[in-house]
């Protein structure tokens, strides 16, 4: 609406993109139980719990992902195995009930409204 801030708007879009996750994850024939997120994305607090909260799953990041693969690297020239563990800090989001809830309720009118936009021109 006409009271609409930047902020609604930009957490609308991250809405849109996590219930888009959700469902192409409905296609999998068994749902993961957690999902590892990398890149930039992965750095941003509220998307990380946004991502657990509508999809219903942990969400773990990995504290230097975007390094991992070159001390995984580094660990093989250096014939050092525990290299890329003592890297592998990582921070969990767990989903929080209520939020899913009402993520749960947002979802179904989501999946309502995606067919009826598909017909505009």
């Amino acid at each position: 609406g006409p009271d609409s801030t930047r902020a609604d708007m930009l957490r609308a879009a991250l809405e849109g993109v996590a219930f888009s996750i959700r469902q192409g994850m409905g296609s999998f024939d068994d749902a993961p139980s957690s999902i590892t997120l990398i890149g930039g994305g992965a750095r941003e607090t509220v998307w990380c719990q946004m991502l657990a909260d509508v999809l219903g799953s942990s969400v773990e990041v990995f504290e230097n992902a975007d390094i991992l693969p070159a001390v995984s690297l580094a660990s093989l020239v250096l014939r050092d195995d525990r290299l890329p563990e003592r890297c592998r800090r990582s921070r969990m989001y767990m989903p929080d009930a209520r939020n899913a809830a009402v993520y749960d309720e947002a979802y179904r009118r989501f999946l309502g409204l995606y067919p009826a936009l598909s017909t505009l021109d």
